[in-house]
């Protein structure tokens, strides 16, 4: 059997081993840090499907290609980590690879590196199902359209991982998150397009509720004859119960759309670790001015609602 990259090793592929002294050319340092954890042992071993934070520590195949790229085949390449090489030879220097053994598993490591992005990709996707469980209130749009963005990034590792040649059958699961067992060639109707499908209802979903409750805000003022731009700040505020707005002294809210239509005055009162701060509305028919105004003491924010 033909010796080929071992997959599931490649979780770990970090820099946390750096290439020791003995590896001093920049190939044979690349050589150390990739194959350190990306064991040399036969076979094509099904890894446990990893999250996308976890690819992000993983070095692309290009890294490997980049640091070959134009050795012989015949180079001697010192590295600590040549046991991991069935092929790997010794002389008096150390023990070493070739420049065509150093190819070669570059090549598998791309293998791995493509099944291990959709492997990422697809569990991903499956793991938005407790974002898809939930219901529309409460969701910010930005949560629905993430669940699409996944599913588009699963359908893309899918078509590049068969197209690159793995086949239909191909079975992608993970224990550790409960996802199971999938044929990559079922992934995208499976597991993709419906992240798709449900992000583009969901954030049309949100969109309308967030309409009808704009719209529903928008009536209450209107009702009492609130308009012009005090009826858009009021809206921008939310319901009269909701707003926040203090009368002047700033020890009772106003809260009807009644109340808010009479007022000549409005405060709102904003803390934080500097002090205090208020904001002061005074209006003139359905048009307004805005001041604010910094205090350090709350008995000092109490003389500027007047």
């Amino acid at each position: 059997m033909k010796r080929t990259l071992l997959a599931a090793p490649i979780l770990l592929l970090v820099s946390t081993h750096a290439a020791r002294a003995e590896d001093k050319t920049p190939l044979e340092k690349a050589m150390t840090e990739l194959a350190y954890h990306a064991y040399y042992n036969p076979g094509f071993a099904k890894s446990d499907a990893r999250t996308k934070q976890d690819m992000k520590d993983i070095k692309p195949p290009k890294q490997c290609f980049d640091a070959v790229a134009g050795a012989a085949d015949d180079v001697k390449i010192y590295t600590s980590q040549a046991f991991y090489w069935k092929t790997a030879q010794k002389d008096d220097t150390g023990s070493y690879i070739t420049g065509a053994d150093a190819k070669q598993f570059c090549k598998d490591y791309e293998k791995a590196y493509v099944r291990m992005s959709a492997e990422s990709a697809i569990t991903n996707t499956y793991l938005s199902k407790d974002t898809v469980a939930r219901p529309v209130e409460g969701m910010y749009e930005s949560e629905a359209s993430q669940v699409g963005v996944l599913g588009d990034t699963c359908a893309k590792a899918v078509d590049a991982a068969l197209a690159y040649g793995f086949p239909a059958t191909e079975q992608i699961e993970s224990k550790f998150y409960d996802m199971p067992a999938i044929a990559l060639g079922d992934a995208k109707a499976k597991i993709c397009q419906p992240a798709i499908d449900w992000a583009k209802q969901r954030v049309d979903a949100i969109n309308a509720g967030a309409k009808a409750k704009q719209d529903a805000i928008i009536a209450v003022y209107k009702k009492v004859g609130i308009k012009g731009k005090r009826l858009d700040l009021f809206v921008s505020y939310g319901m009269p119960a909701d707003a926040g707005f203090y009368a002047a002294g700033c020890e009772h809210f106003v809260e009807t759309a009644e109340g808010l239509k009479k007022a000549k005055k409005l405060f709102v009162w904003l803390e934080g670790n500097d002090g205090y701060t208020i904001r002061k509305f005074t209006f003139s028919g359905d048009n307004y001015t805005v001041t604010e105004h910094s205090y350090d003491t709350q008995a000092g924010a109490y003389s500027g609602c007047h």
